[in-house]
């Protein structure tokens, strides 16, 4: 397969049999981001306008991260109507918004030791299609809260405050009752 240099790292790319678009391999970027990552930073995270697959038998993935070497990397492409060739509707861009927020925090749980949850409603669910993604909330539900502020200490009540804030400010009004 070709390789495609973006920000001076060679990444394999392919081009999707169903979508025709080309797409990077998730992986490789996550192993060639590693050499970022300096002593004084605790993650990095790769985010691309690409479509992004992660190997054999993989359509795409709207993003991956390690647990363990705290890499990650992120696609908008899909998040966006205009991919699908569709016309964007009004609103579009708080949609984009609010999807590149969920993704950036779920591979953000996986880089801080988050699993995927499977016993509720949970921003860390895993999704495989854009629908089942659109379902899952933008927040941790509170095992998987409990277990981030156990790693990485914080005070929940201050974050939801802080956080409800600034999805007022963005015109997220759902997620801020929440």
């Amino acid at each position: 397969l070709p390789t495609l240099e973006a920000s001076g790292l060679k990444v394999q790319t392919r081009i999707n049999e169903h979508t025709r678009r080309l797409q990077l391999h998730v992986g490789e970027i996550c192993e060639r981001i590693k050499a970022r990552l300096a002593p004084s930073r605790f993650a990095v995270i790769a985010v691309t306008m690409t479509d992004l697959w992660s190997g054999p038998g993989w359509n795409f993935v709207f993003g991956q991260a390690t647990f363990h070497q705290r890499v990650g990397a992120f696609s908008f492409a899909r998040y966006d109507p205009a991919f699908f060739e569709q016309a964007r509707p009004a609103g579009w861009q708080r949609l984009l918004l609010r999807r590149t927020m969920k993704v950036l925090t779920h591979e953000s749980g996986h880089m801080l030791g988050l699993w995927h949850c499977v016993h509720l409603r949970c921003v860390m669910n895993g999704s495989n299609t854009l629908e089942e993604d659109d379902r899952v909330p933008l927040h941790l539900c509170p095992p998987c809260l409990r277990k981030l502020q156990h790693a990485i200490g914080f005070d929940p009540v201050a974050h939801y405050r802080a956080v409800a804030a600034f999805y007022r400010r963005v015109g997220l009004a759902e997620d801020a009752a929440f």
